[in-house]
């Protein structure tokens, strides 16, 4: 039961569309949840992982809003 738990957790699932037109994926835990429409830096370490944070760098860069993110169940193997 506690090694489930472990395992699984709640999660956002956010869709970014960088300066260059990409458009990426990242699922992280709820601890800061963003809104909408939130500027965002996308974090790309080594080993696919990434993170999504607030860009509090002050420069506004206006692009069309992504959908609003939605609530996935994460399952660690």
């Amino acid at each position: 039961m506690a090694e489930r738990a472990l395992k699984e957790q709640e999660a956002l699932e956010y869709v970014v569309k960088l300066t260059n037109g990409q458009i990426v994926t990242v699922v992280q835990g709820l601890d800061d949840v963003l809104p909408a429409g939130t500027a965002v830096f996308v974090m790309m370490g080594r080993g696919g992982r990434s993170r999504v944070v607030r860009d509090t760098s002050g420069v506004q860069s206006v692009q069309a809003p992504i959908p609003t993110p939605r609530t996935v169940t994460v399952r660690r193997q």
